[in-house]
C-alpha cells in the first residue's frame, strides 16, 4: 500500500512541476533556436521549399556521433531546466515589479501613483453623480451608458486605495494592496500580520482553492517573464521587439484576472472564517458589527507582538473551535509580495 501512495504522489509531483515550470520555459527557447536555426538557413529553405530545405539543412547534424548528440540534447535539457528554476526563483520579484516596488524609479513611480490616484477622485465623482440622478429618478431606471459609467466607477472604487499615500502606480498593485487593506477596514485586521496565522486554521478546502488561485497567479507572473524575454531574439529576427511587448501585454492582463481571482479568496477567507482565528487566539471574538473594528486591531496587534495588559482575558481552550482539513502549502502573505 505504501508502495503505490508514494508512485501516485510522485508521478503527480512529476505532472505539476512539468506544466508549472518547464512548459513556458521550453517553448521559449525552442522558439528562439528555430529563430536562430532560420536565420541561418533560411536561404536554403526559400529556395528549395521548406521540406526539401529542412531536411538538406538537418542533413550535417545527421552525421554527429551518438554519443555528441546526447551531450548536445543533455546540454539543451540543462539550459531549459536551469532557465525554468531561476524563472521560478523570479517570479516573486518580478511580481513585485508588476505591483510598483523595485526598481522603479521614484519620479515615473510618483507620477504613475497620482495619476491613480486622480483616476479615483473622478470615479467618485461619477459615483456620486450617478447615485444621485438615480435617487432623483422617475423610476424608468439608469440607461446603458449611466450603467456602464456606474460599474467603471465602482471597479476603480473597488480596486484602488481611498489614501492618496498607499496607491500604487499600476493597476496589479492597486488590486492586491486594496486586498490587503478591505480586512482592516472591514474587520481591524491587518492582513498581512494575521494572515499566517489564519491560514494554520483555515479548512483544507479553503487552503486548496486559494493555493490554486496563487498558483494561477505566479503562472501568469512567469510567462509575462517568458513574454518580455523574448526580445533578446530581436538580432535573429526583427519581429521578435514587436512579439515581446505585445504577448507581455496579454501576459499582464491575465497578470489581472488572476489577481482577482485570488483576492476575492483572500476577502472570503477573512469573511467567512476569522472567527476561527479569533478561537485559536483565544481571544474574545466581537458579537456586534460596531465591535469588528476594536476586537480586530486588538487581535492584530496581539499576533503581531503580544501584550501585557491585564485586562485582556483568554477564551477557555474548550469554547475554541478546532480547525478541519489537512496541512497545506505555506502561506504566502496578501497581495503576493508581503507588506511594503
Amino acid at each position: 500500500m505504501i508502495g503505490p501512495l508514494w508512485g501516485g504522489l510522485g508521478g503527480a509531483a512529476v505532472r505539476h512541476w512539468a506544466a508549472r515550470l518547464f512548459t513556458s520555459a521550453a517553448l521559449f527557447w525552442l522558439a528562439g533556436l528555430a529563430l536562430v536555426w532560420y536565420d541561418r538557413h533560411g536561404e536554403l529553405v526559400r529556395e528549395r521549399g521548406w521540406i526539401r530545405g529542412l531536411v538538406a539543412a538537418t542533413r550535417p547534424y545527421e552525421q554527429l556521433p551518438s554519443l555528441v548528440a546526447g551531450v548536445l540534447l543533455l546540454l539543451l535539457m540543462g539550459v531549459v531546466v536551469a532557465s525554468a528554476l531561476a524563472a521560478e526563483l523570479l517570479t516573486l520579484p518580478v511580481l513585485r515589479l508588476l505591483e510598483g516596488y523595485g526598481w522603479w524609479p521614484v519620479p515615473l513611480r510618483r507620477r504613475w501613483s497620482d495619476r491613480r490616484a486622480r483616476a479615483r477622485e473622478e470615479a467618485m465623482a461619477v459615483f456620486q453623480e450617478r447615485s444621485a440622478a438615480l435617487r432623483v429618478a422617475d423610476g424608468s431606471g439608469p440607461t446603458s451608458s449611466a450603467a456602464g459609467a456606474m460599474a467603471r466607477a465602482t471597479r476603480v472604487l473597488r480596486t484602488t486605495p481611498a489614501d492618496p499615500a498607499l496607491v500604487m502606480p499600476t493597476r496589479l498593485g492597486n488590486l492586491l494592496r486594496t486586498a490587503e487593506l478591505r480586512p482592516l477596514r472591514k474587520h481591524g485586521v491587518d492582513a498581512v500580520s494575521c494572515w499566517p496565522h489564519l491560514w494554520l486554521v483555515l479548512p483544507g478546502d479553503s487552503r486548496t482553492e486559494i493555493t490554486s488561485a496563487r498558483s494561477a497567479l505566479d503562472g501568469t507572473v512567469r510567462v509575462w517573464l517568458w513574454s518580455a524575454l523574448f526580445a533578446v531574439w530581436t538580432p535573429w529576427a526583427w519581429w521578435a521587439a514587436l512579439v515581446a511587448p505585445a504577448a507581455a501585454a496579454l501576459a499582464y492582463v491575465n497578470c489581472l484576472r488572476a489577481a482577482g481571482t485570488y483576492t476575492v479568496l483572500l476577502e472570503a477567507a477573512f469573511d467567512v472564517h476569522l472567527p476561527l482565528l479569533y478561537a485559536a487566539a483565544r481571544l474574545p471574538a466581537p458579537r456586534t458589527a460596531a465591535e469588528a473594528v476594536v476586537h480586530g486591531e486588538r487581535l492584530s496587534r496581539y499576533l503581531r507582538e503580544g501584550s501585557d495588559d491585564p485586562e485582556l482575558r483568554f477564551t477557555p481552550v474548550a469554547d475554541a473551535e478546532p480547525a478541519a482539513g489537512p496541512a497545506g502549502t505555506s502561506p504566502t502573505a496578501p497581495g503576493g509580495a508581503g507588506s511594503p
